[in-house]
C-alpha cells in the first residue's frame, strides 16, 4: 500500500486493487462503496469470481450492499459470480441498494451460481437507474423492486428461478418499475399490499411475461416494445396497453377504442395503429392488417397494396370507409404513386372503399446527387456522370493536380460523412466506386511533391511551364530555391537545354562547354557567342534546326513587325508560329529580336517538349 498525499488516502497497490473511488484503489468492492460520497462514482476494476453467501443467515442480506445517496457503480463490463450455499428461506441479493436516492448500477454481469436469491435489489429507494445489467442463474429474479422507483436501460435476464423482475409494494409507497430496454423473462407483482399501489411500465425491450399473480392495488402499463403474454390470478386486472407488438394473450388487453388498425403478423403476434400508414409501414409478407375503429359494420371490402413481386399487404376495412394512401419507399427508386389500373393517386390522397381495391406502386429509378467540395486546394476534381447517378451505376473520379502537387487523399462518402465508399483504382488520378442508394460527397487532398522554387507561384503564368522542365530535368534553378523566371537567358544555357532533350548529361563546371560542342556537333549552332542574351528568333531558329527543319504554315504578316524577321530565321518563326511554341509578345507584335527571360524559354521547351 502507498499513501495519497493529494488525497490523505491509503492507496492499495494496483495489484490488489478490486476498485477504486476517484483514482484511490480499494481491496474490495464493498470498501469502495462505503468510502464513496454523494456525486462520487466507484469503478469495479476486475471480476469478482468468488463473491460469497455461505454466512448469510437473515432475511434481505446483500453481498454488497450500497447505502450514500447519489452514487454509481461503474462495472466496466465485469463480471461477479456468487458461490456457497445460501441457508434456507434467506434472501439473498448480490448487489442491494438500501434507502438510497439517486443510485446508478451500471455495466456489470452477475452470475447468482443458483445461491443467490436476485442479482440486483431496490430496497426503499428512489429514483435508482439500472443501465447495461446482466443478471442471470439465480434462485430468484433478476432483480427485486421494494417500495422503490427504477428505470431499467439494457437490463437482460435468463435462467432465473422467479424469472426476470419482480416489483413489490410490501405497502411501500411509490413502488414503480420502468424497463426502457432489454430482454427480460418476465416482469410482475406478487404484492398483497391494499394500502399501496406498484406499478409495472414497459416502454421498451423484449418482455417474456408481464402480468399480476395477487390481489392488491396494482397496474401495468405497456407503451412500447414487445410482450409475449399477459397473465393473472385475479380477473382482467388493471393492465393498459397504449402501443407496441404483442403475443395472441395480450390481445385481450387492448383497448381498441384507442386505435383503428390490429396488424396480425404470420407468426401471430399483434400490434395497434392509429392509421392504416403506420400499420402498412410495420407489415410484412403475409401480415393481415384490420380495420377496427368500428364494430357495426358488416360489410367489408379488402384494400390490397402491392408493393412489389415480394410484398403484397391487404386491409380489410368496412364499406364506405375512407382512407388515406400510404406513402412507400424502396432503395434505388422513387415512389410515384399508386395505381388502381385507372389512374395513379399520390400518397395522401383520400380514397372511399365501396369494393375490393387493388392498388400498384409505381416506381422509377431514382438518381442522387454528387457534390464534390468546394474548398478543395492545389488541384481540381471531377466525376463523370457529372452531377447525379443511379443507384448501382459505375462512377468515374477523376483528379487533376496543379503543378507541383500530387493527390495525396481522396474519399467518398455518404449519410453525412458517417459511411465511406470503397474506391478502386485505375490510375493514379483515376478512381471508381458503385453508387449507393444515396446521395454522395466526394473531396481530395493535394500536397506539394517538393517543387523548390520560392520565386515561383502557381498564380503566375509561367508557374507550369517552370514546373515542366524542372520535373523533367531540362532547366535547373540558378540556385537550389531560386529558379530566377524574370532573369535572361543565354545562348549557351538554351544549347544546355536542348542537349538534355535530346538525352545529354550536361552539368557541372563544364557545362558551357559541353554545351557548345553538343549543339555545333548536331547542326543546332556554330558555337559562337555562348554568354551572349539569346534572342527570340534564335531560339526558334535553333529549335527548328534541332527539329529537323520543317516547313512552316504561321503567318508573319498578322503582326506589325513581322517583317522585321531575320532571312536565316523567318521559316523557322513561321514553323514555330503554326506549332503553338511561340507566340507574340501582344495581338499585333512579335519582337523577334528581344531577348527572352528564363520563364519564356521554359514556356517554349514545355510546349515544344509535349
Amino acid at each position: 500500500m502507498k499513501f495519497d498525499e493529494t488525497t490523505g488516502k491509503v492507496v492499495v497497490d494496483d495489484t490488489k486493487t478490486v476498485a477504486t473511488v476517484d483514482g484511490v484503489g480499494y481491496p474490495t468492492l464493498q470498501a469502495a462503496i462505503d468510502a464513496a460520497e454523494e456525486g462520487d462514482t466507484v469503478e469495479l476494476k476486475k471480476d469478482i469470481p468468488d463473491a460469497s453467501v455461505a454466512n448469510f443467515t437473515g432475511n434481505g442480506q446483500a453481498v454488497f450492499t450500497i447505502k450514500t445517496d447519489g452514487i454509481t457503480l461503474d462495472g466496466n463490463n465485469h463480471k461477479i459470480t456468487v458461490t456457497g450455499n445460501k441457508a434456507d428461506n434467506v434472501s439473498t441479493h448480490v448487489i442491494s441498494i438500501n434507502d438510497a436516492a439517486n443510485v446508478t448500477v451500471e455495466n456489470l454481469v452477475l452470475d447468482g451460481g443458483k445461491a443467490a436469491t436476485s442479482g440486483v435489489h431496490a430496497f426503499k429507494s428512489t429514483n435508482v437507474k439500472f443501465n447495461n445489467i446482466t443478471a442471470t442463474n439465480f434462485v430468484g429474479a433478476g432483480s427485486i423492486v421494494n417500495g422503490s422507483t427504477v428505470i431499467a436501460t439494457n437490463f437482460n435476464t435468463s435462467g432465473n428461478g422467479w424469472g426476470g423482475v419482480n416489483v413489490d409494494s410490501k405497502d411501500y409507497a411509490d413502488t414503480k418499475f420502468t424497463l426502457k430496454s432489454g430482454t427480460v423473462q418476465s416482469v410482475y407483482t406478487d404484492s398483497i399490499s391494499t394500502t399501496e399501489p406498484t406499478d409495472i411500465v414497459i416502454d421498451g425491450g423484449t418482455v417474456g411475461s408481464v402480468g399480476i399473480v395477487a390481489a392488491g392495488k396494482n397496474s401495468v402499463v405497456i407503451n412500447d416494445g414487445y410482450v409475449e403474454t399477459v397473465g393473472a390470478s385475479v380477473p382482467k386486472p388493471d393492465i393498459t396497453v397504449t402501443g407496441g407488438t404483442f403475443g395472441a394473450s395480450v390481445k385481450d388487453y387492448v383497448d381498441v377504442d384507442d386505435f383503428k388498425y390490429e396488424l396480425e403478423t404470420a407468426d401471430g403476434e399483434f400490434s395497434y395503429y392509429e392509421t392504416m400508414s403506420a400499420a402498412l409501414s410495420a407489415a410484412g409478407d403475409e401480415d393481415e392488417i384490420t380495420y377496427i375503429g368500428s364494430t357495426t359494420e358488416t360489410v367489408t371490402h379488402e384494400v390490397t397494396f402491392v408493393y412489389n413481386a415480394d410484398r403484397t399487404v391487404t386491409v380489410t376495412v368496412p364499406d364506405e370507409t375512407d382512407i388515406k394512401l400510404p406513402s412507400a419507399s424502396r432503395v434505388g427508386v422513387k415512389f410515384l404513386g399508386w395505381s388502381d389500373g385507372w389512374r395513379i393517386y399520390d400518397a395522401g390522397d383520400e380514397y372511399t372503399v365501396d369494393d375490393d381495391v387493388t392498388f400498384t406502386a409505381v416506381w422509377e429509378a431514382a438518381a442522387y446527387d454528387i457534390v464534390i467540395d468546394d474548398d478543395i486546394l492545389h488541384g481540381d476534381i471531377w466525376t463523370s456522370p457529372k452531377s447525379e447517378a443511379e443507384a448501382g451505376d459505375t462512377v468515374h473520379v477523376y483528379a487533376d493536380p496543379d503543378a507541383g502537387y500530387v493527390l495525396e487523399d481522396l474519399s467518398v462518402t455518404y449519410r453525412s460523412g458517417r459511411y465511406e465508399l470503397k474506391l478502386t483504382r485505375v490510375s493514379a488520378n483515376h478512381y471508381t466506386f458503385t453508387m449507393p442508394a444515396y446521395n454522395v460527397y466526394v473531396t481530395a487532398e493535394f500536397t506539394s511533391d517538393g517543387f523548390p522554387f520560392d520565386d515561383v507561384r502557381s498564380n503566375q503564368w509561367f508557374y507550369d511551364a517552370v514546373y515542366y522542365v524542372w520535373a523533367n530535368d531540362l532547366m535547373e534553378g540558378v540556385d537550389y530555391d531560386e529558379f530566377n523566371p524574370n532573369g535572361t537567358m543565354t545562348r549557351a544555357m538554351f544549347w544546355a537545354v536542348l542537349g538534355r532533350i535530346d538525352g545529354e548529361t550536361i552539368t557541372g563546371s563544364d557545362w558551357a562547354d559541353e554545351a557548345r560542342d553538343w549543339a555545333m556537333s548536331e547542326g543546332v549552332s556554330d558555337g559562337t557567342d555562348p554568354n551572349g542574351l539569346v534572342t527570340r528568333e534564335q531560339m526558334v531558329t535553333m529549335l527548328w534546326r534541332y527539329a529537323g527543319e520543317r516547313d512552316g504554315s504561321g503567318n508573319l504578316s498578322r503582326y506589325t513587325d513581322g517583317d522585321k524577321v531575320a532571312q536565316y530565321a523567318t521559316e523557322a518563326m513561321r514553323w514555330a508560329l503554326g506549332n503553338g511554341i511561340i507566340e507574340g509578345t501582344t495581338a499585333t507584335t512579335l519582337e523577334p529580336q528581344a531577348t527572352a527571360t528564363r520563364a519564356q524559354c521554359a514556356a517554349i521547351f514545355m510546349r515544344y517538349y509535349e
